[in-house]
């Protein structure tokens, strides 16, 4: 088979061989008290809802169709999503809040997604199918999903996992400063990076049953081809999170029949999986027992995929055992298949036929002069993270704007241009605004940037003309610096490296600094707002000092406050 066979662009097989389907109905303690009276799809990041930055990677590739699982609560996020995508059909799922009196889990969602398909026949949308499972959480910028997709239907794989590895710089600082002027505010600004969640995984270089020829992740003299040739895909063995314990291990004989095993800390599980039709149905068995698709079942099915041999107590268990369903043979899989195939050498405990259960992964390597990157906003940390990351590198790509303006060697830049698949498919209904850069102004950009340019791909998808690097009006007394402004102030005001959302109502002489100020928010006259969130429809009143605080939507602070998650 040969690797490279272009199985499907993104849009046909979107439209022809799997469905999208998108958890957004689930609960959102770790964004506590911001999403405590609206949902978390439609928490805004700098200018677009949460659930816009989800989808438009997709929606770019050319898919369509999107199934999304919502609960009891989703008015809004569906007249949202019908307005801001016009030509995409939305299916959408009813999974509540609970169900026998327990939270539901993506795996319940799994299971009213399948039942709500079989209500949908004899129409196309219920015929049966694969699944992309994606969290509304998951962001993916400047992300070709073409790879992913290809290796998994190049693949005899029942599940694909999607991973990212950050660069080593990432991890100790994805974002830094941006020179501005004035002063007490134009000093560095220096947000608080994002921080990746680490996966534990254990996944084989080589590997022939994932890529169906031996040197299809290798180059001459067996170094990995991801340099040259971009995402690959391998068979996943393990994964787990980092942070849990007890310590994930695999015993010396798996590890010895397989000499390519590589065992990384360093890879970040995007929340993306796709899924054949019968992993589904064994995802959905599994439904009200309080288990996730991503902590329990895709885990589950990378341990239970290959079969146990106990000569000793004459003990031999395939995977259907383990996992309790009936494994339906892949259509490469019709005749039957030599252990060799998999990449484990035979002894005389092994079976001669091998097990027709395969997981496999796509890693996706971070490159400092690629405008990609991928997050997952589950914290507050991650929600402030992304927006001082966005804010950071239009920042600096304005002050670079300046400095080429100033200095002849260009005329200007706005943004990195998107992707090539992007650059050939059809914009959604609002389309963010890219005009190419120039080699020079790459260079000067790559040149001058603290930050490498896969921290500007969020940045990317964000309109710039809100963005204000530098502006004072001595008449009315204004200072703004470093800021996203949906909302201008109107009298005297400081306001620098924050975003401040719609329909803000700005007093006289309110400070604003390193701040986060959501929609439909009241700031009283003299109030100073430090290193904080307030939430939208939240009042803070005259004189108030607030530092280092996250204020809930709709909340009343009515004196100081420092260091306190403040709620309804």
């Amino acid at each position: 088979m040969e690797f490279k066979t272009a199985v499907a662009s993104p849009a046909l097989a979107a439209s022809q061989l799997f469905d999208i389907v998108v958890f957004a109905g689930g609960t959102a303690d770790g964004l506590s008290p911001l999403c405590n009276n609206e949902p978390k799809p439609m928490l805004r990041i700098c200018n677009q809802p949460m659930i816009w930055y989800c989808l438009y990677p997709w929606y770019a590739a050319g898919c369509r169709t999107f199934f999304v699982s919502v609960n009891e609560d989703s008015a809004a996020l569906q007249r949202y999503l019908r307005r801001e995508f016009a030509d995409v059909e939305f299916v959408f799922v009813l999974v509540p809040f609970t169900q026998n009196e327990a939270p539901s889990t993506t795996c319940d969602a799994v299971n009213a997604y399948l039942k709500h398909k079989d209500s949908l026949l004899p129409s196309k949308l219920g015929h049966a199918r694969d699944a992309l499972l994606l969290s509304c959480d998951t962001l993916l910028p400047g992300l070709d999903p073409e790879p992913f997709i290809r290796n998994f239907y190049c693949s005899v794989a029942s599940v694909s996992v999607l991973l990212f590895r950050p660069l080593k710089s990432a991890r100790a600082s994805a974002s830094a400063e941006a020179k501005g002027g004035g002063k007490g505010h134009g000093a560095t600004f220096s947000p608080k990076p994002y921080t990746f969640r680490y996966t534990c995984t254990a996944y084989e270089e080589i590997d022939e049953a994932v890529s169906g020829a031996p040197a299809a992740n290798s180059v001459e003299g067996g170094e990995a081809a991801a340099d040259a040739s971009g995402p690959c895909s391998y068979r996943l063995h393990l994964m787990c999170p980092y942070e849990e314990r007890p310590e994930p291990h695999i015993s010396m004989g798996f590890a010895g029949r397989r000499p390519n095993l590589t065992f990384a800390s360093d890879t970040m599980d995007a929340h993306a999986y796709l899924v054949r039709h019968w992993a589904l149905h064994a995802i959905a068995d599994s439904a009200g027992e309080g288990k996730s698709v991503q902590r329990d079942s895709i885990p589950f099915f990378a341990r239970s995929q290959h079969s146990t041999v106990n000569e000793n107590q004459s003990l031999f268990i395939r995977p259907e055992s383990k996992i309790r369903y009936n494994i339906p043979k892949h259509w490469l899989f019709e005749r039957d298949c030599f252990v060799n195939f998999l990449n484990a050498s035979p002894g005389t405990a092994l079976p001669a036929e091998a097990d027709n259960l395969i997981v496999c992964c796509t890693i996706y390597d971070e490159r400092p002069e690629q405008c990609m990157r991928v997050y997952r906003v589950r914290t507050r940390e991650d929600y402030i993270a992304v927006n001082n990351e966005i804010l950071a590198a239009n920042c600096h790509l304005h002050e670079a704007n300046k400095t080429l303006r100033r200095s002849g060697t260009g005329s200007g830049f706005k943004q990195p241009p998107p992707p090539p698949y992007q650059q050939l498919r059809l914009r959604p209904t609002h389309k963010p605004s890219h005009e190419p850069m120039g080699k020079k102004a790459v260079d000067a950009a790559l040149g001058a940037a603290p930050f490498p340019l896969s921290a500007m791909a969020l940045s990317s998808l964000v309109r710039n003309s809100a963005f204000t690097v530098q502006k004072k009006d001595f008449v009315k007394k204004i200072t703004v610096i470093h800021s996203f402004l949906r909302t201008a102030p109107t009298c005297k005001a400081t306001i620098a490296r924050s975003i401040v959302g719609n329909n803000v109502t700005l007093g006289p002489d309110v400070h604003i600094d390193n701040s986060i100020i959501l929609d439909n928010a009241e700031i009283g006259a003299g109030a100073i707002i430090t290193n904080s969130v307030i939430g939208s429809s939240a009042m803070v009143n005259a004189g108030v000092k607030v530092v280092n605080c996250t204020v809930g939507p709709q909340c009343l602070v009515e004196s100081d406050e420092a260091d306190r998650i403040i709620c309804a």
